[in-house]
C-alpha cells in the first residue's frame, strides 16, 4: 500500500512533477572523427586486401562509436563522403595510349568500406538521428553518381551495398529525473527510490489521446484513493511507453 501511494505520487502527478533530462553518456565524436581520418589517409598502401583494411580501421579509429554528440554524425558524413570521392576516382579503372584499360587501385574503396562499417555512429541524439535519414540518403546518392561517372566497378558496387547495409544511426533513448516533491508529500514509512529520483524511458512518440485520458482518471482516482483503479490505468500507459521507446525497424 505505501509503495503503491509512493508511485502514484512519482507517475501521476505530471502537473506538478518536475522533469529534467538526464544527461547522455555520448562520446566526444567529432574531435575523434577528424583525428582518425587523419590517420587513416596515410594507410591506403597498407589496405591490399578487405582485412588488411578492418585492421587499418580499427587501429586509425578505435572501437565503433555506440553514441555521438549532436553534430558528430554530420561531421562524420561530410569527411566520408570526401573520403569515399577520391576513393572511387583512385579505383576508376584507366584508359592507355593504345588503349588498353588498366584497373584503378582499389584500396581506398577498401578503407571507405571498413569506415562505413566501423566507425558510423551506432545512436546519436533523436533529432540528429531524424535529419540523418536525410544526410544519409544524400550522401549515398552524392557517391553513387560519382560511381556511375567512373564506371561502376564490383569494388565501387560493394561499398554503396556497405552503406546501404550499415544506413543511419537511430536515436539515443533519452531519460527524464521524476522529483517526488512536485505533487505532494510521500506517506511516511513508504518505500521511495534513492533520493526521491526515479529513471524513467520517454518514448520517442506523443502519448496518443487515450493515454492522456487515462492520466487524468487515476489523478482523479487518487482523492477517493481508489488505488485498484489508479494501478489499471497506469500499467495501460506505461506499457505503452515501454513498447515505443525504441526507434521503428
Amino acid at each position: 500500500m505505501f509503495c503503491m501511494k509512493a508511485t502514484i505520487f512519482s507517475l501521476v502527478t505530471l502537473v506538478g512533477v518536475s522533469l529534467a533530462p538526464a544527461a547522455a553518456e555520448a562520446q566526444n565524436c567529432a574531435a575523434h572523427y577528424a583525428a582518425g581520418f587523419a590517420r587513416i589517409t596515410g594507410s591506403t598502401g597498407r589496405a591490399s586486401t578487405q582485412l588488411a583494411a578492418d585492421q587499418e580501421v580499427d587501429s586509425a579509429m578505435g572501437p565503433r562509436p555506440q553514441q555521438c554528440e549532436a553534430g558528430a554524425y554530420a561531421v562524420f558524413l561530410e569527411q566520408f563522403e570526401n573520403f569515399g570521392r577520391t576513393a572511387i576516382r583512385a579505383g576508376q579503372p584507366r584508359k592507355g595510349a593504345k588503349g588498353a584499360v588498366a584497373p584503378g587501385n582499389d584500396n581506398q574503396i577498401r578503407l571507405a568500406i571498413s569506415l562505413i562499417r566501423k566507425a558510423s555512429p551506432l545512436k546519436v541524439p533523436l533529432a540528429d538521428s531524424k535529419a540523418g535519414v536525410s544526410l544519409f540518403k544524400q550522401v549515398r546518392s552524392n557517391l553513387n553518381a560519382v560511381a556511375d561517372d567512373a564506371g561502376n566497378t564490383p569494388m565501387m558496387a560493394q561499398l554503396l551495398d556497405a552503406m546501404t547495409t550499415v544506413g543511419s544511426p537511430g536515436p539515443i533513448e533519452e531519460t527524464v529525473s521524476v522529483s517526488q516533491s512536485g505533487g505532494g508529500s510521500v506517506t511516511p514509512g513508504a518505500t521511495a527510490p534513492p533520493g526521491g529520483v526515479q529513471q524513467v524511458r520517454v518514448p520517442l512518440v506523443p502519448l496518443p489521446a487515450w493515454a492522456v485520458i487515462k492520466l487524468y482518471e487515476a489523478r482523479d482516482l487518487c482523492k477517493p484513493q481508489d488505488v485498484a483503479g489508479i494501478q489499471v490505468r497506469l500499467q495501460d500507459v506505461l506499457n505503452w511507453m515501454e513498447s515505443n521507446t525504441q526507434a521503428p525497424q
